[in-house]
């Protein structure tokens, strides 16, 4: 392989990392953005004495899609047990808040 087009290779993998750190980047900055809302609205709710089940369907699905690909990295039985222990708190907060929704 000649000089210029090994220089050329690498150039293009910098640019690609580039992109990937800035996607990640930006990725974070969203995540904390939606955590930093559901604060908020956590707080606002426990000042207005409103049910928050809901904001924590919300975290047990963050944590479960957490546990879920720290498994799919390392698949110890810790991590599967996790999952398995936020898939019923998940199927059990979220069969809680289908509930009142098909008594009516």
């Amino acid at each position: 392989m000649d000089k210029k087009r090994l220089l050329q290779q690498a150039q293009a993998e910098q640019q690609d990392e580039g992109r990937i750190k800035t996607i990640t980047q930006l990725s974070l900055i969203h995540y904390i953005m939606l955590m930093v809302a559901w604060l908020i609205i956590f707080v606002l709710r426990l000042l207005a004495q409103q049910p928050t089940t809901d904001l924590f369907f919300m975290l047990l699905i963050v944590g479960l899609g957490h546990e879920v690909f720290t498994w799919h990295q390392q698949k110890s039985w810790w991590t599967a047990l996790f999952v398995l222990v936020l898939l019923v708190a998940v199927a059990t907060t979220g069969w809680s808040l289908v509930l009142p929704l098909l008594g009516r």
